[in-house]
């Protein structure tokens, strides 16, 4: 994720202001541990936030804790769980990939109408000095909405 600023010289060059890739996750991550998820090579998953980032996770209790409202990833071993489900052509994260996978959460529990509801907050960015309507937020993604899910990006 990155939020630029135009350069007044060029509109085709601009300043990041702000930038994360997950990457700072990558010692962090460990093998799959719910008996849904195979493949992975044992650098897999946590639910550690980085430095500043927040979770605020309402989903209810019962799914692959690999699944459980947003986690981190490595980008291959989340393609590699269970029938993909083209998760494999996401291909702009280069390593550790934020997720919030519901589909894969209530594949292993059937949970019926109970919502996955969670929240991943980045740290605060300072915008000051910024004149109205110059920033840009930019994120690679892969959205694949069922049923009646939804997203938000405020």
């Amino acid at each position: 994720m990155s939020i630029l600023v135009p350069s007044p010289a060029s509109a085709l060059r601009s300043t990041r202001i702000f930038s994360e890739n997950f990457e700072s996750l990558a010692d962090l991550l460990k093998p799959f541990e719910s008996p849904s998820e195979k493949g992975g090579d044992g650098t897999d998953w946590t639910n550690l936030a980085p430095a500043g980032w927040t979770i605020i996770n309402e989903t209810p209790e019962g799914g692959p804790v690999e699944f459980h409202g947003w986690t981190f990833m490595d980008r291959h071993g989340w393609a590699e769980t269970p029938d993909d489900q083209q998760r494999s052509t996401f291909t702009y994260g280069d390593g550790v990939v934020a997720v919030a996978d519901a589909d894969e959460y209530y594949d292993m529990t059937n949970p019926g109408y109970q919502v996955f509801n969670s929240t991943l907050l980045s740290p605060e960015i300072d915008i000051a000095g910024q004149a109205a309507g110059t920033l840009y937020l930019s994120f690679d993604s892969s959205w694949r909405p069922e049923g009646e899910q939804e997203a938000v990006l405020t």
